[in-house]
């Protein structure tokens, strides 16, 4: 197999070798980047606990809160002032961003909200940090 690369004989199992090597490389290399890719884009948000979340630092009175589609906006407000929450900005449809008027915590807030058959999700409103 003198043709393989044009080198002679003895290299070639060296070079054949190195491909090889290489080929498994980046086929685990691609892989491995795949199967994260595929886990994170089957979360949804509320779906990451408070402490799983990469920076962790999360503003002390603000929460997000996706409610299911078929709430009014009346029912919406109901639901804030009972659990001490204004609306601060609508994110996208039926996600809000609230901040917490009562003396509760974000952690007893949220769990308060998940507990709601109304809320798709709650979560703390994250401080995202580019490195």
């Amino acid at each position: 197999m003198r043709f393989m690369f044009f080198l002679p004989d003895h290299h070639n199992g060296n070079v054949t070798l190195y491909v090889l090597l290489a080929l498994l490389f980046f086929t685990a290399l691609s892989c491995s980047q795949m199967a994260g890719r595929e886990a994170s884009e089957n979360k949804k948000p509320g779906d990451m606990k408070m402490d799983q979340h990469i920076s962790g630092d999360y503003r002390s009175n603000e929460v997000i809160v996706k409610f299911k589609d078929d709430l009014s906006d009346k029912a919406i407000e109901r639901i804030a002032e009972s659990e001490n929450i204004e609306i601060m900005k609508v994110l996208s449809r039926r996600v809000y961003l609230f901040r917490i008027t009562g003396t509760s915590s974000v952690e007893d807030t949220i769990e308060a909200l998940k507990k709601r058959k109304e809320v798709e999700y709650a979560e703390p409103d994250y401080i995202q940090r580019v490195k």
